[in-house]
C-alpha cells in the first residue's frame, strides 16, 4: 500500500513513507514538495492525519501471475508456463484484494 499528501502548493501527490494502518496512527507532520517547480519546494508545509490517503498497487496481481508462471514455465514446460500464470494471477489477484481492502479501511479512517 502506498500513502499520499495532496501538495497544498501545487495540489500533486507526494508519496510519504508510513506503516500505519488507520489515520488516528499518524501525527500531525510537515515536509516540503519534492517537485522542484513547485513553491513548496523551499518550505515546509503542515499536513494533518486527515490530509493522507492510501492507495493500493494493481501490480501485484501482474508480478504473482509472471513469478508463478515462470516457475511453472521451469518445471513443466509451456504447458506449466500456461497454468503457473493462472494460478499466479490468482494469488496476486487475492493479494491485491486485501491490498485494496486495507487501503479502503485506512480512507475511511
Amino acid at each position: 500500500m502506498r500513502y499520499f499528501v495532496q501538495c497544498k502548493a501545487c495540489t500533486r501527490a507526494v508519496a510519504i513513507r508510513t506503516s500505519a494502518t488507520t489515520r488516528a496512527e499518524l501525527p500531525y507532520f510537515a515536509l516540503r514538495c519534492p517537485y522542484t517547480n513547485c513553491q513548496g519546494h523551499t518550505k515546509d508545509i503542515g499536513y494533518a492525519p486527515a490530509d493522507v490517503y492510501a492507495d493500493h498497487s494493481p501490480s501485484e496481481t501482474i508480478g504473482g501471475a509472471i513469478v508463478v508462471g515462470a516457475l511453472g514455465a521451469l518445471i513443466a514446460g509451456p504447458l506449466g508456463l500456461a497454468i503457473g500464470a493462472l494460478v499466479g494471477g490468482g494469488a496476486g489477484h487475492g493479494v491485491a484484494s486485501e491490498a485494496r481492502d486495507a487501503a479502503e479501511r485506512f480512507n475511511r479512517s
